[in-house]
């Protein structure tokens, strides 16, 4: 199937883009911590989970990363909800939602150890 997917290399530090119609492999970000999870959203920025720093940042046009949240225990899955970002803490046993500019703000706690997150259009968070 031909498309574009990004790729989050751990170990690596890195943020890779895959054209499939290509087969063509290109680093977009590197230098991150511990990246675990990338999404896109409706705007086509990049958001990646930096589990090592206890950050979310948020890659736009020009591949200039900005901080969302930052001093989060573990966050590893994210998803989106309409314009707003979900991380979900391991560690931490929480679901958080992520805006600029603002604290996060706990929609779960006291789970065992959330890692995945889905969401569907209408629908709740799964």
């Amino acid at each position: 199937l031909p498309g574009i997917v990004w790729i989050t290399s751990p170990e690596r530090g890195e943020l890779v883009q895959v054209d499939l119609g290509r087969g063509q492999a290109t680093r977009i970000a590197s230098g991150l911590d511990w990246p675990t999870s990338v999404l896109r959203t409706h705007a086509g920025d990049l958001v990646i989970a930096e589990t090592g720093a206890g950050r979310v940042v948020t890659l736009g046009l020009g591949a200039v990363p900005y901080t969302l949240a930052s001093g989060l225990m573990s966050p590893v899955g994210l998803a989106t909800r309409g314009d707003r970002v979900i991380t979900a803490e391991p560690a931490g046993g929480r679901v958080l939602r992520l805006r600029t500019d603002e604290a996060p703000t706990v929609l779960a706690s006291g789970l065992a150890g959330p890692a995945g997150l889905a969401t569907a259009r209408g629908r709740p968070l799964y």
